[in-house]
C-alpha cells in the first residue's frame, strides 16, 4: 500500500490584539505611506496663520513698552513648553533623540533661538515695515540652500513665485527706503539693525534646512527641544545681561492676556510648521510662509484699525496668487 505523504498545514499567524492605538512612543516618526500632496503645504499655510496671531500678540506686548525683546521671548516660549510637555505626556512620546540625529537637532535650536532674538530686537530698532521685509528675503534664501545643501531642484515657476510675493510683501509693508521715512527717521535708526534682519533671514533659511533633515525624528521631539532651549536662553539673558528681572505680572492684565494668548497660538503653529517643513519641500514651503504679512495686515486693519492702502491690497493680492499657484501646481503634481 502506497505511503501518502500529507503536506502540514501552515502555522497560523498571531494577530497582535493589544495594538496601540495612541502616537507611537519611539522617538521616530512613522513616515506616512501616501500623504496627501498638500499636506505640507496646507500645514505651512496653517502656521502661517496662527503665527501672524502671535506676532500680532507680540506687537501689542511691545507697544505697551512694559516688556524687552528677550522677555517677550521667554514668556512667548515657556508658555508653549508648557503644552508641549503636556501633550509628550499624553502621547507618550519619547523625548530621548537617537544619536543621529543630534547634530542637526542641535543647531535648529541654536538658529531658532538666535533667529527669534535678533528679529525681535531689528522690529525694536527699526520700523516694523522695515524689518519685515528683510526678514522676509529667507524664502530666496531657502531656494538655493535646499539646492545646495539637500538637492532639492530649482522650479522656475516655483522660484518667480518667490520672487513675486516678495515684492508683494513690500507692497503690504512699504519701507521706508522705498515709500518714503516713517516715523523713525534715519538719524535716530540703529544703524546695525538692518544687518539684524539680514542675519535673521539667513538663520530663518538655515532652520528650514534643519528642520526638513529631522523628518524621521517625531515633530513634538524637535518642538520640544527648540522651546526648552529658546525658554532657558532668554530666561538667562533677562535675569543676568538685562538684570532687571521679569516684567510681565507688573503690567496690565491686557499684556499678561497677549503673553497666554501668543503662547497658546504658538505652540500649535510651531507644532504645524515643523512637520509641514519635515514632508514638504522647504523652497515651495518657504513661499507658503509669505502668508504671514497678509494675514498680519488683515490683523492690523480687522483689531488695530489702522489705515488699509491700495498699495497693500495690492501686495496682498499678489502672495495670495502665488501661493494659489503654488497649491494649485502641488496638486496636480507639478511642484
Amino acid at each position: 500500500m502506497p505511503l501518502v505523504h500529507h503536506t502540514p498545514p501552515p502555522p497560523s499567524r498571531k494577530v497582535e490584539e493589544n495594538t496601540s492605538l495612541l502616537v507611537d512612543s519611539n522617538t521616530r516618526m512613522p513616515s506616512l505611506p501616501h500623504p496627501h500632496r498638500l499636506l505640507g503645504l496646507s500645514m505651512v499655510a496653517f502656521a502661517s496663520f496662527l503665527i501672524s496671531i502671535m506676532s500680532a500678540c507680540v506687537k501689542f506686548e511691545g507697544s505697551a513698552g512694559s516688556l524687552s525683546s528677550m522677555e517677550t521671548v521667554f514668556w512667548r516660549c515657556a508658555i508653549s513648553y508648557i503644552y508641549i510637555v503636556v501633550l509628550a505626556l499624553f502621547w507618550r512620546v519619547d523625548l530621548v533623540v537617537p544619536r543621529e540625529f543630534h547634530w542637526d537637532l542641535t543647531w535648529r535650536c541654536i538658529y531658532g533661538f538666535v533667529t527669534c532674538g535678533t528679529l525681535f530686537w531689528t522690529i525694536k530698532e527699526m520700523t516694523l515695515a522695515d524689518a519685515h521685509v528683510l526678514a522676509f528675503t529667507s524664502p530666496i534664501l531657502t531656494f538655493f540652500l535646499g539646492a545646495w545643501l539637500l538637492g532639492e531642484a530649482i522650479g522656475a515657476i516655483e522660484f518667480g513665485c518667490a520672487i513675486v510675493s516678495l515684492a508683494g510683501v513690500v507692497c503690504v509693508c512699504q519701507p521706508a527706503f522705498l515709500f518714503g521715512a516713517g516715523d523713525l527717521s534715519a538719524s535716530t535708526m540703529n544703524p546695525y539693525a538692518p544687518w539684524g534682519g539680514i542675519v535673521s533671514a539667513i538663520l530663518i533659511a538655515l532652520t528650514y534646512v534643519h528642520l526638513h533633515k529631522l523628518a524621521e525624528l517625531h515633530y513634538v521631539v524637535v518642538t520640544h527641544y527648540f522651546l526648552l532651549t529658546s525658554a532657558a536662553g532668554a530666561g538667562l539673558w533677562v535675569l543676568f545681561i538685562e538684570d532687571k528681572g521679569f516684567q510681565l505680572f507688573a503690567s496690565s492684565p491686557a499684556i499678561v492676556w497677549a503673553a497666554f494668548v501668543g503662547g497658546t497660538v504658538g505652540v500649535v503653529g510651531q507644532l504645524c510648521l515643523t512637520k509641514g517643513f519635515q514632508i514638504e519641500k522647504i523652497g515651495i514651503s518657504s513661499v507658503i510662509r509669505y502668508l504671514d504679512v497678509v494675514f498680519a495686515f488683515t490683523w492690523d486693519a480687522v483689531w488695530l484699525h489702522e489705515p488699509i492702502h491700495v498699495w497693500s491690497v495690492v501686495g496682498a493680492t499678489m502672495i495670495i496668487a502665488c501661493a494659489a499657484v503654488i497649491f494649485l501646481r502641488k496638486s496636480r503634481g507639478q511642484a
